[in-house]
């Protein structure tokens, strides 16, 4: 199947990309084509029409619970990504139904890998500020603004709705609204 990109609504274009990083479509030029994954997992989700109305109903409630067959796929494809996974292991160290803040989870996570978690974690313009020569995070300089919004909302509603952790919600709206001790993780699978 083939679509051509030009054509396709403007807010379609972001999932779109989402679908191309975790491997289910191809973007060549001006067109998408599905990719043999693509067309593995189309046939265990729901068709177009129903997957719009998922997609309406999962913004007031995680897709694990509405669908759980679209949830696993999800969770399926999330097992390849990189920063998914990272996330996913480091909470897997305080064990299932164990909640703990987002400064909790970053400095496990900096134990774990302390190159890889302030490029995760912190906004890079702030980077060279936080970590001193070699390279462990200063915790002391560490402020909310700091940490990355695409972790604590956009990752973190990928994995509820994956149905990896539990839905506690967002701290804060945005980067300055954040707070990072009243930000919950807990893996539930």
């Amino acid at each position: 199947m083939q679509i051509l990109y030009p054509t396709m609504p403007r807010d379609f274009r972001p999932a779109l990309k989402g679908a191309e990083k975790l491997g289910l479509v191809a973007i060549k030029g001006n067109t998408v084509e599905f990719t043999q994954l693509g067309r593995s997992c189309a046939a265990l989700l729901p068709t177009p029409h129903q997957l719009a109305i998922l997609h309406q109903q999962a913004l007031k409630q995680p897709v694990a619970s509405l669908c759980p067959q679209t949830a696993a796929v999800l969770r399926i494809l999330l097992h390849h990504e990189p920063i998914a996974q990272f996330i996913v292991n480091v909470l897997a160290y305080f064990g299932r139904s164990q909640a703990i803040s987002m400064t909790t989870l970053v400095e496990q996570a900096s134990r774990v890998d302390k190159a890889l978690t302030p490029v995760v974690f912190f906004f890079p313009k702030v980077i060279a500020n936080l970590i001193d020569d070699q390279g462990f995070i200063v915790w002391r300089k560490v402020q909310a603004q700091h940490y990355r919004t695409t972790i604590s909302m956009q990752y973190k509603r990928i994995l509820t709705h994956a149905g990896l952790i539990a839905d506690h919600g967002l701290a804060g709206t945005s980067s300055k609204q954040y707070r990072p001790d009243a930000d919950v993780w807990e893996l539930i699978i």
